[in-house]
């Protein structure tokens, strides 16, 4: 059997866990970081063990579950596919030395690294490891096409996790450049961080805070645009290909990465709140033929991930069997 382990909740991994025939298995603990590390190396070393899987994927971050798995899979000899994020591959934005040797430990020694473009394919081999470029699947969204009612005459979804590259600050800001009946939809949890900023919050701004799953969809199918941000600059983001599967017009930050794979139906926008309003009112003015150009991208991300995916089986043949 395939195995698949992870030490979060992440779309990424329902979805390539899924295609590639793995069983998932989310540890997702909730508790004080050394509780939550002890569970999960428990956890792991316990589902490793039961069972005895003929290849193992492991997400990364956690770049200690990585390093793990790759451990345990020299040990037993067992093929390790690490799934590399970026921030597992640049843990503290590589402020962090001890950080930096234990992900280039787990670069050498996995079978093989999944990263999601040619830039981190790139990183991965000058480091010594062996990757495989596969982009996030474009999700499938069954029986989930139910609409709400938003306010305003247009809504944005901003598809946001607070995390330290999404510049959620600016798009905030941009808001009050926007016209009076075009509203912002904030997804994520803030913990609390809007009240640094509460002085600036526009009336056309709404903090959603965490929906469920059923509750986002209905979100994203209701929404005109899709947003999603990141500083990264080899980042492609889950709120995108989202934004791809509820064939919603997008805008992204403008970066080669994004704009490679993103390449119809989609705004690029500089992460400042002049450009994020520029851009969205651009949007605005044409969802039919930008909405035109979406479903033309869907359709195409659909047919080379499926192409992808068959490189990426026969590769895992050859690992199974201990071929080169």
């Amino acid at each position: 059997m395939r195995l698949w382990i992870t030490w979060e909740i992440q779309r990424r991994n329902r979805t390539v866990s899924t295609q590639v025939k793995a069983d998932l298995h989310e540890l997702n603990v909730k508790a004080h970081w050394i509780v939550r590390y002890f569970i999960c190396i428990v956890k792991t070393f316990t589902l490793l063990l039961k069972s005895q899987p003929s290849i193992v994927f492991a997400q990364s971050p956690s770049i200690l579950l990585a390093a793990l798995a790759v451990s345990w899979g020299k040990l037993f000899n067992v093929p390790i596919v690490i799934d590399a994020h970026n921030g597992g591959l640049f843990p503290f934005n590589g402020a962090k030395w001890w950080a930096n040797k234990l992900v280039r430990y787990t670069i050498r020694r996995a079978d093989l690294v999944l990263v999601s473009n040619q830039r981190l394919e790139n990183h991965i081999e000058v480091n010594h490891g062996r990757a495989f470029v596969l982009p996030d699947p474009i999700p499938e969204f069954r029986n989930s096409s139910d609409q709400i009612v938003l306010k305003g005459k247009y809504s944005v979804v901003f598809v946001c996790t607070y995390s330290e590259d999404e510049p959620y600050i600016e798009v905030i800001k941009a808001a009050e450049k926007l016209d009076k009946d075009v509203y912002l939809y904030v997804t994520g949890n803030s913990k609390g961080r809007e009240k640094e900023w509460k002085a600036i919050m526009p009336q056309n701004v709404i903090l959603t805070g965490f929906l469920s799953e059923s509750e986002y969809l209905k979100l994203l199918y209701s929404a005109d645009i899709v947003m999603a941000l990141t500083t990264r600059e080899d980042c492609l983001l889950c709120g995108a290909y989202e934004g791809i599967a509820v064939e919603r017009p997008l805008i992204v930050s403008d970066t080669e990465v994004l704009k490679e794979h993103f390449s119809k139906g989609t705004l690029y926008v500089k992460n400042e709140s002049t450009d994020i309003a520029s851009k969205v009112h651009l949007a605005i003015g044409n969802l039919e033929s930008l909405r035109k150009e979406l479903r033309d991208l869907k359709r195409e991300r659909i047919e080379q991930w499926q192409e992808r995916k068959v490189m990426l089986e026969e590769i895992l043949r050859h690992l199974k069997t201990g071929q080169s």
